[in-house]
């Protein structure tokens, strides 16, 4: 959670009120970077979890297609992309 502070001393000029605001506006610039970066890899890190999850699925249903077209008697089927 952010704090947020008082200035020191009081703001008598306009070079001090943006001075000022130019310091609140850049800790808020590298906040929300920051942030985005940490949603990046998590984002990134979901996907690959995903996809691998997704690739065992895959294999598992093949499989179970294999072993019902060998129950019925049917050959193997061809042509199938590689998992």
């Amino acid at each position: 959670m952010l704090d947020v502070h008082a200035p020191h001393e009081a703001v008598h000029t306009w070079k001090g009120f943006f001075i000022h605001i130019a310091n609140i506006f850049i800790g808020l610039l590298i906040a929300i970077a920051l942030e985005q970066t940490v949603e990046f890899f998590h984002h990134h890190h979901e996907v690959a979890e995903t996809r691998v999850a997704l690739h065992e699925e895959m294999q598992k249903k093949q499989l179970d297609i294999d072993l019902a077209r060998a129950f019925a008697g049917l050959p193997p089927e061809t042509g199938n992309a590689s998992f």
